[in-house]
């Protein structure tokens, strides 16, 4: 009987130590990586999303809700190529980006806009000069994409506006404008290349006055 006990003990310690294992290792597992495709399919519109690490996407991004991502210090990366930009404002989708951090693209259009996009704070920037930072689309003759750009953001690279654009104190490398562009003080052209031909509606707004606006030249503040 003694030796019957003692056999079930040692079962029993067995089953423990393996039990013990089961929960443990779980705890040791590495956590996955921030998913921020999944985020945005499965927020609500309205939600903001903040990014806790640098995220590094693999495909398109597309916005087809009323979001706001707040970099919070990290970057967003891409590198492929897409024809809508790797992320992409549906038409009647709202994206507002915000927080420290950059988003960047090395083979498409960083951001493709259908839609309204506010850039306040961030940096969005395209390595390859045969893409944009920022596109805002049109169709049809008609200009969709609406963007803001304000506070201390900071576009690298070209910004193709065919719809709706606002700087507002903000910096960017290169202007190509053929849409409406409303130029509001403190915003700063490093590299201006924009064009006035064909432009349907172009003004400077100076407190409550609007006037006809000119193109300011390389590196010129907007006064």
């Amino acid at each position: 009987e003694d030796l019957f006990m003692s056999k079930k003990l040692i079962s029993m310690l067995t089953v423990m130590a393996m039990l013990m294992t089961l929960i443990i290792v779980p705890s040791m597992a590495t956590e996955e990586s921030f998913d921020l495709a999944a985020a945005v399919a499965g927020a609500e519109a309205g939600d903001v999303i903040t990014l806790t690490e640098d995220v590094t996407l693999t495909e398109k991004l597309t916005i087809s809700k009323d979001i706001s991502i707040n970099l919070n210090g990290h970057n967003i990366t891409a590198d492929f190529e897409d024809d809508y930009g790797a992320i992409y404002v549906r038409p009647g989708a709202n994206l507002f980006l915000s927080g420290e951090g950059k988003v960047s693209s090395t083979k498409a259009t960083t951001i493709g806009n259908y839609g309204y996009v506010i850039i306040n704070g961030s940096t969005v920037e395209c390595a390859d000069e045969d893409y944009a930072a920022l596109y805002n689309f049109y169709y049809n003759g008609t200009p969709f994409g609406t963007a803001v750009i304000s506070g201390d953001a900071d576009i690298n690279g070209n910004v193709w506006n065919c719809g709706r654009l606002e700087v507002d104190g903000a910096e960017i490398d290169c202007l190509d404008n053929s849409g409406e562009l409303l130029l509001v003080p403190g915003g700063v052209f490093r590299r201006c290349e924009a064009r006035a031909e064909g432009a349907r509606h172009i003004v400077f707004r100076v407190e409550s006055a609007v006037r006809r606006a000119r193109i300011y030249p390389l590196g010129q503040e907007l006064t």
